[in-house]
């Protein structure tokens, strides 16, 4: 992309593992994904579930975005001093979208696309 400098991988699908919640296990909530991923993703992106291979299910708490659904690929994560290196200047919030891809523009929208998987 001219504006950033980066490529976007092409996005063909996933499925859900779970969703974080108020588990017992800290690793497992919400809270602790949160903090976790504070850094590595864009920011007001809300890491809400995971597909099983280490990619998140996120939600938006941007103003122009919110509620939207995106997946997150691990495989394509950004870095901010990488970027910095490799184009010149600092890295742009639209620029850490690079790994992250638009599933639904609702919660309700996202729903609807889950299909059960037979075993």
């Amino acid at each position: 992309n001219d504006e950033t400098g980066l490529t976007n991988p092409e996005f063909l699908g996933s499925q859900v593992s779970h969703f974080f919640g108020a588990d017992h296990d800290y690793t497992a909530t919400l809270e602790c994904k949160i903090e976790v991923y504070e850094d590595r993703m864009p920011r007001k992106v809300i890491p809400i579930a995971e597909d099983g291979l280490g990619n998140k299910i996120c939600i938006s708490g941007n103003k122009d975005t919110f509620g939207f659904i995106y997946w997150w690929d691990h495989e394509h994560e950004w870095d901010e001093d990488d970027y910095k290196d490799t184009v010149g200047r600092e890295m742009p919030e639209e620029a850490k979208y690079q790994n992250v891809y638009l599933v639904a523009k609702s919660f309700s929208g996202f729903l609807e696309k889950l299909a059960k998987v037979k075993d």
